[in-house]
């Protein structure tokens, strides 16, 4: 074709064909190469039990890690199509960061010399002779089998669930390349919980440090927490029952000072302080809240409103508000509950309904409510919480009633929740499973005891650092715990792909299987 003839020169043109995002199968075995190969030189130096550090810096900040899949996560390649080749490996490595916490490294150098040998080595002109379909299924079959046989009693352990946890304390030295405080925190956390979902947080000291926490935790914030603290732990503890307000929705003056009022009143008729928690207060209730906690220390008093902020910007947190107000038996408060009670209280002051117009609400209409006085209609939403820990982040309730019909049904519902996902993790190949960790984190905080693990360090740099170290370690604990493990995890799987390829086998499953073997030599 004559270019002229489309007013189209060389240069347009050679142009126009270097920005389409579509690869001929030359260009793409080549991109792929690339990208394998990159990835595998970048986490290739935090390999083994003598890694060597590595810097990471975005623009904004930087700091040590010899964590393989910290360093994967920063990489970025500016080509959009190179960006989404990409995506790949991290897809899977988020997947094996996520599940068991350690052997992203491994797995990318295994995953390079795979594609590199596929591709361009000495088996390439064997896997030119095969259709990509079979090639797909011959790797899924030769996979399958050498897993079946790692998970032989002879090659797979399980961990004793009544034991002394020992064999976790050896997992988490090796995760942790042969830290021998943090495995001795991971054991004990085990030995106190038998839970292996540990909660990992950056701690405001210089040690390494754990507790254990007996009871369900919301995460948030304290209004003047300071105002509270009553222990050496920077933490306020109650020990006597105190009432909880529950509302879903924001709070502001207008509508709500009226019911603070109330919910006052009602928890001083109890003779207990109030904890109000929603997910936020407008600037005047929140300076309301400061000016009459300020002026009660000023009169030494200590104050008897707490008031607990819990977002509830996405799903899991609207949930995690939801169980909690049901393991202290509070009935959320919404927001026409609001409306209802301030009608009523309008009713009872005498006032003519014609000055104000109030709209209809389903506390309005059903037989359940309509009896009720405004009193009544918030003192029924009042929960109780037998023995409390208010931080500045967070809230820990102790001591709910676990036999409640109401209690059972959430604990059941999470249960199955993360089973559900669990289940449906487990036959994924690779994929965002977000869902299932926020499952998970539900189904434990409903469970009881759960350590967690205060990271702190000498620097914010060693901190960051640590942290890595920590998150990894924790996670393949928690892998072994749940699926069991598999001793001198490289050796074992060559020796299963050494019994797989002893029986008769396909042309196409002999050349998978030693691709797969020479991969796992060479990582």
């Amino acid at each position: 074709m004559d270019l002229s003839q489309l007013h189209l020169d060389e240069k347009s043109y050679a142009e126009m064909r270097a920005a389409m995002n579509i690869f001929d199968e030359d260009k793409f075995k080549k991109a792929l190469i690339s990208i394998s190969r990159i990835s595998a030189e970048v986490v290739g130096s935090t390999v083994g039990p003598y890694a060597r550090t590595v810097i990471i810096g975005d623009g904004y900040t930087h700091y040590p890690t010899k964590d393989g899949w910290s360093v994967l996560k920063k990489l970025s390649f500016h080509e959009a199509i190179y960006q989404e080749l990409f995506g790949i490996f991290k897809d899977v490595s988020y997947t094996l960061a996520s599940k068991v916490g350690d052997g992203t490294s491994t797995a990318v150098l295994a995953a390079n010399a795979f594609i590199d040998s596929m591709v361009t080595g000495e088996h390439a002109t064997e896997v030119a002779r095969f259709r990509q379909t079979d090639l797909t299924k011959s790797l899924e079959k030769v996979v399958n089998s050498v897993t079946a046989i790692l998970e032989r009693e002879a090659a797979k352990h399980s961990i004793d669930k009544n034991g002394d946890f020992s064999d976790i304390r050896r997992i988490a030295m090796i995760s942790s390349n042969g830290n021998e405080e943090l495995s001795d925190i991971i054991q004990k956390i085990y030995q106190e919980t038998k839970n292996p979902n540990i909660y990992v947080t950056l701690g405001n000291s210089d040690k390494l440090e754990y507790t254990i926490e007996n009871g369900y935790r919301l995460t948030g914030s304290t209004i003047a927490h300071r105002a509270y603290v009553n222990s050496d732990e920077g933490v306020a503890k109650f020990t006597t029952p105190i009432a909880v307000a529950v509302f879903d929705h924001n709070i502001n003056w207008n509508d709500h000072h009226e019911v603070f009022n109330v919910l006052a009143k009602l928890a001083a008729k109890r003779n207990q302080k109030l904890l109000i928690v929603a997910p936020s207060y407008d600037d005047i209730t929140a300076q309301s809240i400061g000016a009459t906690v300020d002026k009660n220390l000023a009169r030494g008093i200590e104050p008897s409103l707490c008031v607990f902020t819990a977002p509830v910007g996405m799903d899991h947190m609207r949930k995690s508000l939801a169980d909690f107000a049901t393991l202290v038996g509070a009935h959320v408060i919404d927001f026409p509950r609001v409306a209802a009670y301030n009608r009523r209280l309008y009713e009872e002051s005498g006032a003519s309904m014609e000055d104000v117009k109030f709209k209809d609400t389903i506390y309005d209409q059903m037989e359940d409510y309509i009896n009720l006085n405004s009193a009544q209609l918030i003192d029924q939403c009042l929960g109780t919480s037998i023995n409390t820990v208010l931080g500045e982040k967070y809230l820990i309730i102790r001591d709910y009633d676990t036999e409640r019909d109401m209690v059972k049904q959430i604990m059941r519902e999470a249960k199955e929740e993360y089973e559900t996902l669990k289940n449906k993790l487990d036959k994924a190949v690779a994929g965002n499973d977000t869902e299932y960790m926020r499952a998970a984190a539900r189904y434990n905080r409903l469970s009881g005891a759960m350590g967690t693990i205060n990271v702190g360090a000498d620097s914010d740099l060693s901190q960051r650092c640590l942290k890595d170290a920590v998150d990894d370690a924790v996670l393949a604990c928690k892998s072994a715990f749940d699926h069991g493990y598999v001793k001198g995890l490289n050796v074992d799987c060559l020796r299963a792909i050494r019994e797989f390829a002893n029986q008769e086998l396909s042309p196409v499953d002999r050349v998978v299987s030693d691709i797969l073997y020479q991969s796992i030599s060479e990582a």
